[in-house]
């Protein structure tokens, strides 16, 4: 329980820089299941089942990774899915599909490459740690109007010989329509500390947007979409309104 406090701590610290992380409280009420969408998170008698935001944070990069896993009721599990058709789930590449199985308090991974990942599960209610990560139970939004509203997230790592940071802004109107920017950059360094290059890059977009169940679609004014899971991580205990919630691998704050 010690390890849990200290990872989440860790974890928290992290993601506010990055203004990326934040727990759920008192999740939205879930929607019905059914072939192409996953079961809500929870954890009972110590194993997780259903959709999950897991963090880990690696002090080599001082980054916090951020990842979707969906613990299937029919054993399987499945690392950033695109989406939940049989079809999706089975496109993922091999290291991120596998089949889990609860042993006393130890969790294993058999993945599709042949890999096997074990460790202790540490359970409470709504979260669990695992293998260094945090779990926090994942539910969809209870209705698309809790996406109105401009956000901001983004990613970091920083190493020895270099560091890399993207932003991205997203805002959408309640008349369906959203604009976002994103903005990039990189830059190296020499064994002896000095600069040796940097570059970046900017970006921005508007279109049409809409939210079916798990699934938030993007759609340009040239008509290119992008599609990706989204659900919200923390919301507002008092006002109920969504603060933060995750898409594409990125977790957005609302500003």
């Amino acid at each position: 329980m010690k390890k849990l406090r200290l990872l989440a701590t860790a974890a928290a610290l992290t993601g506010a820089a990055a203004a990326g992380f934040g727990l759920l409280a008192r999740p939205a009420a879930s929607v019905p299941a059914d072939a192409n969408q996953p079961v809500a998170g929870s954890v009972k008698g110590g194993r997780p089942l259903g959709l999950f935001f897991m963090t880990k944070y690696w002090m080599a990069t001082h980054s916090l990774e951020k990842a979707t896993y969906y613990f299937a009721p029919t054993g399987q599990v499945y690392v950033n899915p695109t989406g939940f058709s049989t079809a999706q789930l089975a496109a993922l590449p091999a290291g991120s599909r596998g089949r889990y199985a609860l042993a006393g308090n130890k969790l294993t991974v058999r993945w599709a490459d042949g890999q096997t990942q074990s460790s202790e599960v540490e359970p409470q209610t709504e979260t669990f740690a695992w293998d260094m990560g945090i779990f926090l139970a994942g539910r969809p939004f209870a209705s698309p109007s809790q996406l109105v509203g401009a956000f901001e997230g983004g990613n970091s790592i920083s190493t020895s010989s270099g560091s890399a940071a993207a932003v991205s802004g997203l805002t959408f109107r309640a008349n369906g329509t959203y604009s976002g920017g994103s903005a990039s950059s990189f830059g190296g360094r020499s064994e002896a500390g000095a600069k040796t290059y940097s570059a970046g890059s900017s970006g921005s977009a508007a279109g049409r947007w809409t939210l079916s169940g798990w699934m938030l679609t993007l759609t340009d004014g040239a008509g290119r979409s992008t599609s990706g899971v989204a659900y919200p991580i923390e919301k507002d205990e008092k006002t109920g309104q969504v603060t933060r919630f995750y898409f594409n691998n990125v977790a957005y704050k609302r500003l």
